[in-house]
């Protein structure tokens, strides 16, 4: 079973996961976008979610959907089972780790080669993005990509590939 099997596999089993979602220190469009794309996602089946970016800066990101939702602060009053860490090669890349929720399920889908496959479910998929690698998770789980949905993941896409130049 590949890594992308497995990622289906945990959203496709019966009960509801309460989800945070997660990227790396200085976040980019990539990790940002795919934040966006999967909470917007997420929300659409019915999943509760919250997006946590420390370092995030609304007046550059502030043209994604969902961008007024993402929360600069910890959300300690969000009771989590489970963290999907987007773009993030080791669970030290996520700012404030240590107030990490420690007994949730990690979800852990990046395409970067170093990914220290620190999850519960690690997908590392050494393709153009993260937000590419949701956009097969969303398809294989027969998931409606909405309009909002696309243009996040698209903005993770642009990002990571120069404009499609590599």
């Amino acid at each position: 079973m590949n890594a992308l099997d497995k990622v289906y596999e945990f959203f496709s089993a019966p009960g509801q996961p309460k989800v945070l979602i997660v990227g790396h220190v200085d976040p980019d469009f990539d990790s940002v976008g795919s934040a966006l794309g999967m909470s917007l996602q997420l929300t659409n089946q019915g999943i509760d979610n919250k997006v946590w970016v420390p370092d995030f800066l609304e007046k550059v990101y502030h043209f994604l959907p969902g961008s007024e939702s993402i929360l600069k602060e910890y959300p300690h009053d969000f009771q989590y089972n489970t963290l999907v860490c987007l773009d993030v090669t080791s669970i030290g890349r996520i700012k404030n780790s240590d107030l990490l929720n420690q007994n949730v399920d990690i979800i852990n889908i990046d395409h970067h080669p170093d990914n220290q496959l620190f999850g519960t479910y690690n997908c590392m998929w050494p393709i153009s993005s993260v937000g590419e690698i949701l956009c097969h998770l969303f398809d294989r789980l027969n998931w409606d990509m909405t309009p909002d949905i696309a243009t996040c993941l698209y903005a993770a896409m642009i990002f990571d590939t120069g404009q499609f130049k590599y």
